[in-house]
């Protein structure tokens, strides 16, 4: 009775200290631990950075809404050009910085132990014709939070990097404010 008595407490111990790991392990990868709002009192400016080493400025941009797999994402495009009717834009500027979010108002993380995850996403394209075609470089740090989310429009704020030493400096850094545009092509 008394080995029994004993083994049951080591079991005890045992399976505490495994769901301590575990829950411990959440928190490092952020999957429990919502991101905190990166909205900031100092950021004033709006996005800029880089896109393989060539500077990026948000000039104008456009948000949609698209669903896939009976959940609704927010799609965030933010360009370095100015057009006269951003909703109406298939592609945008040749340099932009494109964001997958949840629809929704709140702040989310990139998770780089996540490798398949496709929301949240920070992408940065080059279409330029120079770069062979489309370069897509998915930001491997960093995260997004939408702060306003009306019919009007989509405001919040960016951080995120590509980290390669392949590739020279890509990053956006700042707040955005884009209209909410119908979707374009039938996304739902």
């Amino acid at each position: 009775m008394n080995c029994i008595s004993a083994l049951r407490k080591i079991l005890i111990v045992f399976a505490v200290l495994v769901f301590a790991a575990c829950a411990e392990n959440h928190k490092e990868t952020g999957v429990e631990v919502p991101a905190p709002p990166i909205e900031n009192p100092e950021i004033i400016e709006f996005a800029h950075g880089a896109i393989k080493g060539r500077q990026w400025k948000y000039l104008q941009g456009r948000a949609n809404i698209f669903k896939r797999n009976n959940k609704t994402f927010l799609e965030v495009r933010l360009w370095n050009e100015r057009y006269k009717d951003p909703c109406g834009v298939a592609v945008g500027s040749k340099y932009q910085v494109r964001m997958y979010v949840p629809f929704d108002r709140g702040s989310w993380r990139i998770d780089p132990l996540d490798p398949f995850s496709l929301v949240p996403t920070i992408i940065f394209s080059d279409y330029s014709a120079n770069s062979g075609g489309k370069v897509n470089l998915i930001a491997d740090e960093g995260a997004v939070s939408i702060n306003t989310l009306e019919k009007g429009g989509v405001m919040g704020v960016i951080q995120g990097r590509f980290t390669s030493e392949d590739v020279e400096r890509t990053q956006a850094y700042g707040r955005f404010s884009v209209p909410l545009c119908a979707a374009l092509f039938g996304s739902d």
